[in-house]
């Protein structure tokens, strides 16, 4: 067995056990033994690969010690703040119901169960947190996950950064890179055609020397992997994973409605939203006894007391109220205050430098700044990491409409950093905004301020996100979200994954919508939307459809309160089939008719296509008008009853006759 190298000793003794370094030495020996079956060799030393991982996990321990974020640019020690999590024991929008849904403690749950695990929660849940948490126990005892000697932690937000792959394997280049493997291949497996035979080398060996050395890596992120295909290879490649690790595992985080591919081997948990018992610990880790009571009394009278279940927003008010004394009540405000916040506060710092051209801007015109980069960033490049080559070329196209001279682009990306703490460099030739939720919050700014929502769809198709948020700090929300919907999202094929973002998104940010016949229309035309989207356009309607986001436009249609009734929509639509959801909830096809409209008026009526798919919940119902969802009752007794109920439905007046279609 090969020795460590004595400066690698001195330094790994800092952050190695005696077991570790021991499966470190059988790891080497496993890496090489492997190449030396397929006539390769390993040109890194032991010492190296074992001074990378001594620095790596240097590098962890630092990373976990500390919270840290826009709000609170100087952190607070992680150890002074965590209040332990409790989850899911499975996913909840797998479930029928919430109660059922078993609960238990995360770290508890993660100790009992060896296979490698995925963890759901919402933004700002909490879940790097826990992570970080679980680093902290992980290296200060032994007792706790003794089954892995090895921590190793990936951002998979860095896969936006490296080169397309055609095969699944961006976690092992990584690590590969991250443990400074180089491999020199012999003269017959060096040619292009014997690519996938160096990659099978490449991931033979990965996988070997993480079981030997019994790694559990922490894959921070998926939700931050941008480009669909990467992110389609990498959950390849999670399978691939799940399947081959033994003695070793991983742990994966992502957000809740990001990730719905079925793994097996792997365990699904979710992270439970804070308690008012955890909310209250929090609060008082974070303010102190006496100025937690002020604000936990204020919170309780806040319409904005809900959205402190989540840890990362509650630490967001924690910082608001140290300062002002006082709680916002909307999503858009809490966004608005940390912006105007950091702003106003780094302007008042004597280290302001005034002599560069971008700290002789007022407040409001940083903000206006940011917002534009925010939107270019985003819009050209689609991520939320960015090199310097990508703020170079954002900077050209704007800064012209600041005043800015072309040749201070390095100079005003410093004095944003610098001075906002709203952007920072992250790592070597890499930036990103503090949070990708204030990314989103900017980037919905500068779009609300241009003189009309951008006819771009192909590029704004991979903005759910921002255009959610534009909608909900829009003067008026309900004409907002009626041009989007009626004259935007009409023109180009949406996608499942940009309407179930787009939904989910809207809910979280809960627009104010104003009293109009309008966004009654333009639920309805959203709602069609996401079911063309999810059935396809051409696709004829099944038997029954499974309505994945019904439960999200329940809720969004109990915010819109002038919605449209089915007696008005029989005057402008027929009714030429209709279907049921498997909760037994009607949904109708209608086709528009060619001369009557009714009392629709025009403007109204062109909100809504030609062809449209209509759910019953989610229109209004007038006195004397038959309640069309009355069949659910009987689809609930059984399947028989509910296809009886949907033949019956084809015979009322004002319906054609419901033709036989097939799943």
């Amino acid at each position: 067995m090969a020795s460590m190298n004595p400066l690698t000793a001195k330094v790994g003794e800092i952050v190695l056990t005696g077991a570790a370094k021991r499966a470190l030495d059988l790891g080497f020996d496993k890496l090489k033994s492997v190449l030396t079956r397929v006539k390769t060799e390993l040109n890194t030393p032991q010492y190296e690969i074992d001074k990378a991982l001594s620095d790596h996990q240097l590098e962890v321990r630092k990373w976990a010690a500390e919270v840290s974020f826009s709000e609170s640019p100087l952190g607070r020690r992680l150890s002074d703040i965590f209040v332990p999590l409790s989850i899911y024991g499975s996913r909840r929008r797998n479930s029928f119901e919430d109660e059922s849904i078993p609960e238990c403690d995360l770290e508890s749950t993660l100790a009992a169960d060896k296979r490698c695990c995925i963890i759901f929660g919402q933004p700002g849940g909490g879940k790097t947190t826990a992570l970080k948490h679980l680093c902290q126990r992980f290296y200060d005892d032994r007792s706790f996950l003794p089954h892995y000697q090895l921590l190793i932690r990936i951002h998979l937000r860095d896969i936006n950064l490296g080169q397309s792959s055609i095969a699944p394997e961006y976690i092992r280049r990584l690590l590969q890179e991250m443990l400074r493997l180089r491999i020199s291949y012999p003269v017959e497996l060096s040619n292009e055609e014997s690519s996938n035979a160096r990659r099978a080398i490449r991931d033979s060996v990965v996988v070997d020397w993480l079981n030997t050395v019994q790694a559990l890596m922490i894959l921070d992120g998926f939700d931050e992997i941008t480009l669909k295909s990467r992110r389609d290879l990498v959950v390849e490649e999670i399978r691939r994973l799940a399947s081959q690790l033994t003695d070793a595992a991983f742990i994966l985080t992502t957000r809740s409605g990001e990730f719905s591919a079925h793994i097996d081997r792997v365990n699904c948990v979710e992270i439970r939203p804070f308690t008012k018992k955890q909310i209250e610990r929090f609060a008082g880790y974070w303010l102190g006894k006496a100025d937690s009571k002020r604000f936990l009394a204020q919170l309780k009278r806040s319409p904005y007391h809900d959205t402190a279940i989540r840890p990362l927003t509650l630490a967001h008010l924690c910082v608001i109220f140290e300062r002002s004394k006082k709680i916002p009540s909307k999503p858009k405000t809490v966004y608005r205050k940390i912006v105007r916040l950091l702003l106003e506060d780094w302007d008042q710092e004597k280290s302001v430098t005034r002599e560069s051209a971008y700290s002789d801007f007022e407040a409001d015109r940083k903000e206006e700044f940011l917002a534009n980069v925010a939107f270019e960033l985003t819009r050209r490049f689609k991520t939320t990491t960015f090199s310097t080559d990508n703020l170079r070329a954002c900077y050209q196209e704007i800064h012209g409409n600041f005043g800015l001279p072309a040749s201070h682009a390095t100079k005003v990306v410093d004095e944003i950093e610098t001075h906002t703490g709203l952007f920072f460099q992250s790592a070597q030739d890499r930036f990103e905004f503090s949070h990708k939720s204030l990314q989103e919050f900017l980037a919905a700014e500068f779009i609300v301020r241009m003189p009309s929502i951008p006819k771009n769809m192909i590029e704004l198709q991979t903005m759910p996100d921002e255009l959610a948020v534009a909608t909900a700090i829009s003067s008026q929300p309900s004409e907002y979200l009626t041009e989007l919907v009626g004259h935007h999202f009409n023109q180009i094929k949406l996608s499942f994954h940009f309407m179930r973002s787009f939904v989910n998104r809207l809910l979280i940010e809960d627009p104010d919508f104003e009293e109009t016949p309008r966004v009654g229309c333009a639920l309805l035309a959203l709602y069609s939307q996401y079911l063309r989207a999810l059935l396809g356009h051409d696709q004829q309607l099944s038997l029954f459809v499974l309505d994945q986001l019904g439960r999200e436009f329940e809720i969004l249609r109990a915010k819109i309160r002038q919605r449209v009734t089915m007696a008005e929509l029989d005057e402008a639509f027929e009714r030429s089939e209709s279907t049921h959801t498997f909760e037994g909830e009607v949904v109708w096809q209608l086709t528009r008719k060619r001369e009557r409209q009714g009392r629709l008026r025009r403007a109204d009526l062109s909100i809504l296509p030609d062809l449209i798919l209509v759910r019953t919940s989610l229109l209004a119902h007038q006195s004397g008008e038959a309640d069309l969802t009355s069949d659910m009752a009987e689809g609930a007794s059984g399947t028989s009853q509910l296809m009886a109920s949907s033949r019956r439905s084809s015979g009322r007046r004002g319906a054609a006759p419901r033709r036989r279609v097939t799943g």
